[in-house]
């Protein structure tokens, strides 16, 4: 989002916290984020996330999920 801190409310993780050049990407089946704070989790060392649904259900059911830990705080919700 650019130099600065940026606060997004995403309709389905809450607060978020974007770091300087920071991002969230949000579809029903894939989930990307580099972020201070995501879905109720605040991270001191803000970590690159990719979640995907390996069988076509919206990530909130329980399936079959792809996880990506690219960086950061290895801690997700």
């Amino acid at each position: 989002m650019g130099t600065q801190a940026y606060e997004y409310n995403s309709k389905r993780f809450g607060k978020v916290t974007l770091p300087p050049y920071g991002f969230i990407v949000e579809a029903q089946t894939f989930v990307a984020f580099h972020a201070k704070s995501f879905n109720g989790l605040d991270y001191e060392n803000a970590p690159l996330f990719t979640l995907r649904s390996l069988d076509g259900k919206l990530l909130e059911q329980p399936n079959l999920v792809r996880i990506y830990h690219g960086f950061g705080e290895p801690t997700l919700r």
